[in-house]
């Protein structure tokens, strides 16, 4: 059975040396934090991920989602709801990028949206020709 893969950074020891690892666009990176003091290195993951907090815009609107999502955990009442809000809109667009999203990409996921709603409005009556 396959290991369960950690997608957020985290220290693995590499040659006496403790490094950040973490997954990007399916890659496993490695990023050593040159120390072999295990404090040193936590503090060092600690900075590596207050790097990444600031730099969002590269991350996927799925991901934006999720950490939306855990930073509300607690503050909510009705934490269900706010993930089911959240699904059509990972399904249609989650793959892009925050800053890749722009008005014409809120308009065709609008409209497709309302157009898969029509398609699911159950049918009253069928009409038949002829007869």
């Amino acid at each position: 059975m396959p290991r369960i893969r950690n997608d957020k950074p985290h220290l693995e020891k590499r040659r006496g040396k403790w490094a950040i690892v973490w997954w990007e666009d399916g890659k496993r990176r490695r990023l050593s934090t040159g120390t072999d003091d295990e404090k040193n290195a936590r503090q060092a993951l600690v900075d590596f991920e207050n790097t990444l907090e600031k730099q969002p815009l590269k991350m996927s609107l799925s991901t934006a989602f999720e950490r939306y999502v855990a930073s509300r955990s607690g503050k909510i009442s009705d934490l269900k709801r706010l993930q089911e809000a959240i699904v059509p809109l990972s399904q249609a667009m989650g793959y892009l990028r925050v800053d890749q999203v722009d008005q014409s990409a809120w308009d065709t996921y609008a409209a497709n949206r309302l157009k898969k709603a029509d398609d699911q409005k159950p049918r009253m009556f069928q009409f038949r020709r002829g007869h």
